[in-house]
């Protein structure tokens, strides 16, 4: 459900169950609904027993967690353990990896915990934030003439602030009213309903709907007492680019992308022996240069189709190169770098996260003089996996300045031949002509890599 803001556009969401937490609800991520950069994952959790799973990590994302009813305890890496209440606040700022985990506090058995989790993704091209984790108290509510209540809860009006600028606040309505909420210019946001039933830009909403909405000045809401709404707005990734080339930002929703062109494959060859190499210098010089104007993605993508035949491999040893962390590090990244596995679920829904590095001379040369970091941190989720057979997973393009992240989706087919493997490899191209053409060298040199690693097993005494 799609409405018009103020100079923007605004979309209704439902959330749905988290097939992996049955205590959570999602806003994002969903089948409707992917991130909503740099808002990776927005997350309600009611929980009326106390489940533990173990610490569960976090690399290269900020989280924010506010309680809403109940006790909820929390665990840290390092042995930490803190009572949160309701109105409490938690920050993890993880450059590095951060280890935690939230339950419900034992004392709440027989009753239950609430708490919203909200997971910003870092930029890795700017200054690294400390890894920090800060648990602070909501700020003070105050009551305002127009028949709302509001909380200040992270930002320059409460006590916790995050790296990455956002802002939240708590609005519960104390009369029925009709409310005009201002918006700063250049942010992205989500106004999640915690609790009755009212409207958001005259869209009827309920308990567990949400609206995410951009280049807005102002945001309707309607409500009777009782209705409760959470309000997050972050600086929008895009806004810097499109203020240097003097234009408003445009509305890209969301949503789940195709996973085919229609177009037929290209003619099936071997041409491991003949890819270009991976970027050199020069080449990531003039990419820096040519992305420092704002551009975007939100027109229809090309798809870019790498064929390999293997004809001495089989289909396990293919599909455990795509699917392992071992597999993974001994192959992936163009020539010149190295890569480290630092997550890899491998289930539809999964995330993997990994952090590749330059080693390669000229490599490191060219990123330096690009103002470009040695290691990259990045990840995607998977949204299909059928062994052996079929891999599909996106990724997100957050990280060229001047353009506003989007996703970027691979398929992965394997098929057994005799003798060997015949493999297709089919992605987005990316949003200009020069980053697309970096991409496929840099795909390409991957392979050519995943070629070497197989030959070396044939040879081995």
């Amino acid at each position: 459900m799609t409405g018009t803001g103020r100079h923007g556009l605004v979309v209704i969401r439902s959330s749905r169950e988290d097939l992996s937490d049955p205590t959570s609800h999602l806003l994002m991520p969903t089948a409707e609904q992917g991130p909503f950069p740099p808002f990776d994952r927005f997350a309600e959790t009611v929980a009326t027993r106390r489940i533990q799973l173990g610490l569960h990590p976090h690399l290269a994302e900020e989280v924010v967690t506010y309680v809403i009813d109940g006790l909820v305890h929390h665990e840290d890496g390092s042995g930490n353990h803190t009572v949160l209440n309701p109105g409490s606040v938690l920050v993890v700022t993880a450059h590095e990896e951060v280890r935690h985990e939230l339950t419900m506090q034992p004392s709440q058995e027989g009753r239950s915990a609430r708490w919203l989790s909200i997971v910003l993704r870092l930029p890795w091209h700017t200054e690294a934030p400390p890894t920090s984790v800060q648990i602070k108290d909501a700020g003070d509510a105050t009551e305002s003439i127009d028949g709302t209540v509001r909380r200040p809860v992270v930002g320059p009006s409460a006590r916790a602030e995050t790296f990455m600028r956002l802002e939240c606040s708590d609005l519960e309505f104390t009369r029925e009213a009709d409310v005009s909420v201002p918006i700063e210019h250049g942010r992205r946001g989500v106004a999640y309903v915690l609790r009755g039933s009212g409207m958001i830009e005259k869209k009827p909403v309920e308990m567990g709907h949400g609206a995410l909405f951009e280049n807005v000045t102002r945001l309707a809401l309607y409500g009777s007492p009782g209705f409760r709404v959470f309000l997050a707005t972050v600086p929008n990734v895009e806004s810097r680019g499109e203020r240097d080339a003097g234009r408003d930002p445009e509305w890209s929703e969301i949503v789940e992308p195709g996973q085919d062109d229609g177009r037929p494959p290209q003619d099936a060859q071997d041409r491991h022996q003949d890819a270009p190499a991976g970027p050199r210098r020069e080449e990531v010089k003039e990419m820096a240069r040519k992305t420092r104007s704002a551009t975007s993605a939100t027109s229809p993508r090309a798809k870019l189709t790498f064929e390999r035949t293997f004809r001495a491999a089989t289909v396990d040893e293919v599909w455990d190169l795509w699917t392992t962390k071992a597999g993974l590090e001994s192959w992936w990244g163009p020539e010149g770098f190295v890569t480290k596995v630092n997550k890899l679920e491998l289930r539809p829904g999964g995330k993997f996260e990994y952090a590749m590095t330059a080693t390669d001379s000229a490599q490191r040369e060219g990123l330096k003089a690009a103002g470009l970091p040695l290691t990259t941190l990045a990840g995607g989720t998977y949204v299909e996996v059928t062994p052996r057979t079929r891999l599909v997973y996106r990724t997100l393009a957050d990280f060229i300045p001047g353009v506003a992240p989007y996703e970027v989706v691979a398929v992965v087919e394997i098929h057994g031949r005799t003798p060997g493997v015949h493999m297709v490899v089919t992605e987005d191209a990316m949003h200009d002509e020069q980053w697309t053409q970096m991409s496929a060298m840099g795909m390409n040199s991957s392979l050519d890599k995943l070629a070497k690693v197989l030959d070396a097993r044939r040879v081995r005494p």
